[in-house]
């Protein structure tokens, strides 16, 4: 007779059977976890407005120069991407940096977020004073409504050597699909590039991308013909032409002024500088001779304005050479034409009269 091997093990029930099947779901979510988590926690994530060091700077995109009072600012911006080399970022100033650094996998940007590499450099440009030198320069990567600081400091404290090819770089987290925009401000005044265009909009330093040239009144100081006179054809007390030289520099039109700071809409700052001589004293068409007490303050107008401000001129002195500087302001989109120097000279003795008026008109319309 044949006997049919049986096991001892009772049938399992519903119950025991949708167990397993939830347990062996769990495992695969698990397993699944792990393959999808794991890479992106050993990975440095940036969400938007997140920033970086770059351990080089940009290899593409168009460098683009900005202007400012006494430099030039060049910034380049990348492509927009999802990952980066882990190799090419800085991590050592993030908190898990270490943890960071010892992942192979890429820099991530965070859902929603792309990453945008950008270098800039700060270089010598014109008007270089050094009260410029001290004005801050902040730069910005604007995306959509976010703003993110790369740089602020003072001209010197973010100028790049010559020659230098690691310049400072940062990999930046930007809302995906904002629009991407540089701002260089320097005293308040913003100069936007729109990196989609390469637009620039200037703003108040319209001037510095567009210089107007100097102009040269024809007194330098190397030139004779230019001398205050006496007002009053016919005074008793006159000065010697040659004691009564004054030399000028050129008039120099541009946007900004360290004192003034920007020019307004529509004006440019107009600087010069004025030195007159040290006359001893005047005299008569009999040859008398009376010496000179005082040098009164120097009046000077452009086209008939006063300057917006003046330095080393206003004060009456003794005998002796004054010599300072002045600004005005101009129309932007005219020439000054006649620049007028006056200076009232005070005679020594109680013999009326005592003050000789002294005045040069020089024509800038001849000027070269």
């Amino acid at each position: 007779m044949n006997v049919r091997s049986r096991s001892n093990r009772a049938a399992s029930t519903r119950g025991e059977r949708s167990l397993a099947v939830a347990a062996l779901v769990a495992v695969a979510v698990l397993v699944g976890a792990l393959v999808t988590t794991v890479p992106a926690h050993a990975s440095h994530v940036l969400a938007a407005g997140d920033r970086v060091p770059l351990q080089s700077a940009v290899y593409n995109g168009d460098v683009h120069e900005l202007l400012v009072p006494g430099s030039r600012v060049h910034v380049q911006v990348g492509q927009p991407v999802d990952e980066v080399d882990t190799v090419l970022v800085d991590l050592s100033s993030v908190e898990d940096g270490d943890r960071a650094g010892r992942s192979d996998d890429p820099v991530r940007a965070a859902d929603g977020t792309r990453l945008v590499p950008v270098s800039w450099s700060v270089r010598p440009g014109t008007g270089g004073s050094a009260e410029i030198q001290e004005v801050p320069i902040e730069i910005r990567l604007v995306a959509g409504d976010r703003s993110v600081d790369l740089a602020r400091g003072t001209p010197e404290a973010l100028r790049s050597p010559s020659g230098e090819t690691n310049l400072p770089s940062s990999l930046v987290g930007v809302d995906e699909g904002a629009e991407l925009s540089v701002e260089v401000e320097f005293d308040g005044g913003i100069q936007t590039l729109d990196m989609a265009t390469g637009e620039l909009d200037t703003g108040v330093a319209e001037a510095l991308h567009s210089p107007t040239p100097a102009i040269d009144p024809g007194c330098g100081e190397y030139t004779s013909r230019c001398h205050l006179s006496t007002v009053d054809h016919d005074a008793r007390w006159r000065v010697e032409p040659g004691e009564a030289a004054i030399t000028t520099g050129n008039l120099a039109i541009h946007a900004y002024d360290v004192e003034l700071g920007w020019a307004p809409q529509g004006q440019r700052w107009a600087t010069t500088t004025v030195h007159t001589g040290s006359p001893s004293g005047a005299k008569n068409s009999a040859g008398d001779f009376r010496s000179i007490d005082t040098t009164g303050r120097l009046v000077i107008t452009l086209d008939g304005d006063k300057p917006r401000r003046t330095s080393g001129l206003d004060e009456a002195s003794g005998i002796g050479s004054r010599a300072g500087a002045v600004v005005f302001a101009v129309d932007a989109d005219s020439t000054p034409h006649e620049l007028v120097v006056e200076q009232d000279l005070t005679l020594g003795g109680a013999q009326s009269p005592r003050t000789v008026p002294m005045r040069i008109t020089i024509s800038l319309d001849d000027a070269e």
